[in-house]
């Protein structure tokens, strides 16, 4: 806990909210699960990939709820 603590320290640098999100993100992949950078990385381009697919399946199943519901 205490190595995200200064994770949090050294991310305050970063201007750019998007990145310094996605090295948050990274970085506690590293820190929780023991991985490397490299490893992290794509285990949080998995993750992204995860979200839009649940967001593309809710949007489908909302719209086939919709036009079912009349029957």
């Amino acid at each position: 806990m205490n190595q995200l603590f200064s994770i949090n320290r050294e991310l305050r640098d970063i201007e750019d909210p998007q990145l310094q999100q996605r090295e948050y993100y990274i970085k506690k992949i590293q820190v929780s699960y023991n991985y490397d950078r490299k490893n992290a990385e794509k285990v949080y381009e998995l993750m992204q990939v995860q979200a839009v697919e649940a967001m593309w399946g809710t949007t489908c199943g909302a719209i086939a709820a919709y036009k079912v519901r009349p029957f």
